[in-house]
């Protein structure tokens, strides 16, 4: 056959091959070969189509014999890539190296070569090997993806990521970088996630979003992200993205329920709960998450059947048989409530919460001597702020002669209530060191017998022992019938006193000051906390001039109310509230720090309380041995302030035009 044929066949099977016409390329080299069998070229072509349909064997056997016939540079380069789709990574690696003995510069093979030797586990001699190629042909993507793909196998993200860009950058539609990209930022994500390095992963799930903007999951990934950096807004509109491209993902609506519930938007929690339980109606978090969104809403029955569909596809849970107890407690049913503690406990005997709950069961039922042991549990609490000192704490020994550092552990209120043990540690010959919350210190420095102290934060003196404030009661045997009363003997500032008395002396009538909001950062303050609007009748009973000494964001409810007068100013402090409340006739507050330092100060004071009280104020009863000068009224349903403040207007009039009559 002319010399002219075989050019035109092989010309002709070129031609097919580059246009992916692979049957018709290999028909064209095998005939090639039929009339010439040594023909080099052919053999090496017919090989390489072989190894592009994936009959590597056959692809191996006709390279290398052109290549045993005429060494040359390509032919051992597509064997080392025959042989590596064979899995013979040892046999390609030595190809390849014969190549580039052949054509030492030649930056295909260097990139194949390097990809090779990651595979095959040496990838610091891949990154050298790609490295040569990047220097000699910078703008390659096939070497960037090769780069990456080679980092990859040592679990350098990061490095993969950047390679597969820049592949992506060079060539928009290398589908192999994109692929390769995807699987490193995925794999860069989860790394991060499981880390909780969270802006890492943020920046992951962000350039997912952008590589396959179809898929949910990573707008739901980057939703989890901004949760846990508190980016609740931005988290909740990744969560709605997602929904749109997943609509039936459970996840998403009940991770947005607790969003939703963080920021007290309970309608739309409560919704998203309800659509997560209608997708996967056996899902334990979500009931549990439900229940208690439920109980803080005070939809009690609502959250027992939650907390009992949880019991029933978890028979175990402690969390939720501590939690039934909680609602019990709420429900002034303390003996229920116990046996749900106790049933937390037999199931996790190491549950701190439940520990804790049962001590203050027994307090609300006035049983001091288990309830103060239950109550020590308080310090294992998560949230409870450690203290580690040199010295030892004080355990109820002899401590004659010696200085022990009390130091408060919990409100202000706390500390106002249980600053009468102070006292008591002194008749035991101790010297008492007391760290308190700054806003109080004013006030502690005003007493008679006042013992040495530090705001906290402040250096602390040299003391031979240290005991928690509220673990004074337990120490000191305290039960009903032998409270020790309030400390007395205060001196406030003459100026001050002058001060709230000339500005209340031209307001007429029984004069009362009002507080109706607690801590509003809490469940327990925001459930303790009355509506200013909920107590609107008090501004009609006859004879009274009402003022308010509400702090905080509540005062701006004044602003709906008339017939109250504001006394509490921006630069006022406890010293001043103090002498306001010297000069009043009677304080009428919610369960705040208020209500504890008019019963300090001796001043008459009725507390309004909710229908499921705290342990300290105890179950039924319209007196404390806390306080002699204190009244207690109790609301007859949960979250019925209209009601209470009724009945307190009504005894407010029978006090106030009583006290007129006198007068």
């Amino acid at each position: 056959m002319p010399a002219i044929e075989h050019q035109q066949l092989l010309e002709d099977g070129i031609e097919h091959h580059r246009g992916g016409e692979l049957d018709r390329a290999a028909a064209c080299y095998s005939g090639l070969l039929a009339r010439d069998p040594f023909h080099t070229d052919a053999l090496h072509l017919l090989g390489v189509v072989a190894s592009e349909q994936g009959d590597h064997e056959t692809a191996v056997r006709l390279i290398r014999r052109a290549a045993d016939i005429a060494p040359a540079s390509t032919y051992f380069s597509n064997l080392g890539l025959a042989l590596s789709r064979q899995g013979s990574l040892e046999e390609a690696i030595t190809s390849y190296e014969r190549a580039l003995e052949l054509n030492p510069d030649h930056v295909p093979t260097l990139a194949k070569l390097g990809r090779t030797l990651a595979a095959s586990g040496r990838v610091a001699e891949a990154r050298g090997r790609i490295g040569r190629a990047l220097e000699l042909e910078p703008g390659s993507p096939d070497t960037h993806n090769a780069l990456g793909a080679a980092v990859a196998q040592e679990g350098d993200w990061d490095t993969a990521w950047r390679s597969f860009e820049r592949a992506l950058e060079l060539d928009p539609t290398y589908e192999e970088a994109r692929a390769n990209l995807i699987k490193a930022v995925n794999l860069a994500a989860e790394a991060s996630f499981g880390g909780e390095q969270w802006t890492d992963a943020e920046r992951a799930y962000r350039r997912l979003v952008e590589l396959e903007p179809l898929r949910g999951r990573n707008r739901y990934n980057l939703a989890v992200c901004l949760t846990a950096q508190k980016r609740l807004p931005e988290a909740l509109r990744c969560y709605e993205h997602a929904l749109l491209l997943e609509p039936d993902n459970a996840e998403a609506f009940h991770n947005m329920a607790l969003l939703y519930q963080a920021e007290s938007q309970t309608g739309q929690a409560l919704a998203c709960y309800t659509r997560a339980l209608e997708l996967r109606p056996e899902n334990v978090d979500t009931f549990y998450n439900l229940g208690v969104l439920l109980a803080e809403v005070d939809q009690t029955e609502q959250a027992r059947h939650a907390y009992q569909e949880v019991l029933r596809l978890q028979p175990g849970n402690a969390d939720v048989h501590n939690n039934l107890g909680g609602l019990c407690l709420a429900e002034n049913r303390p003996d229920e409530a116990i046996a749900h503690y106790q049933e937390a406990l037999r199931h996790d005997p190491e549950h701190r919460e439940a520990a804790w709950n049962v001590g203050l069961a027994h307090l609300t039922l006035g049983k001091f001597e288990t309830g103060w042991r239950g109550y020590e549990h308080r310090l294992r609490q998560p949230g409870f702020a450690k203290r580690n000192f040199a010295q030892p704490r004080w355990q109820g020994e002899s401590v004659k002669g010696k200085r022990v550092l009390v130091w408060a552990e919990q409100g202000l209120g706390d500390t106002l209530q249980f600053m009468r043990y102070m006292p008591l540690l002194r008749e035991r010959g101790a010297t008492v060191v007391l760290e308190c919350q700054p806003r109080v210190k004013p006030l502690f420095e005003c007493m008679e017998d006042a013992v040495e102290m530090a705001a906290m934060g402040e250096p602390l003196p040299q003391v031979d022992a240290h005991i928690p404030l509220l673990s004074l009661p337990g120490l000191f045997g305290t039960r009903e019938g032998n409270v020790p009363p309030p400390v007395s003997g205060w001196r406030l500032p003459a100026d001050r006193l002058e001060k709230w008395k000339r500005r209340l002396q031209p307001h007429t009538g029984f004069k009362v000051g009002l507080v109706w909001g607690g801590n509003v950062d809490n469940y327990n303050g925001r459930r303790r906390s009355a509506p200013l609007a909920a107590l609107a009748s008090l501004t009609q009973a006859e004879g009274v001039a009402l003022f308010g000494l509400q702090r905080g964001p509540q005062a701006a409810e004044l602003a709906g109310v008339t017939g109250i007068t504001n006394l509490e100013e921006e630069d006022s402090d406890i010293l001043d509230t103090a002498a306001i409340m010297a000069n009043l006739d009677l304080i009428i507050s919610v369960d705040t720090m208020a209500a504890h330092l008019a019963g300090t100060l001796g001043r008459p004071v009725w507390v309004l309380l909710p229908y499921g009280a705290d342990w300290r104020w105890m179950l039924e009863r319209a007196d404390t041995e806390w306080y002699p000068t204190m009244r207690l009224f109790r609301q007859s349903a949960a979250g019925d302030w209209e009601e209470l403040a009724g009945r307190v207007k009504t005894e407010l009039e029978r006090v106030s035009l009583g006290l007129a009559r006198v007068g």
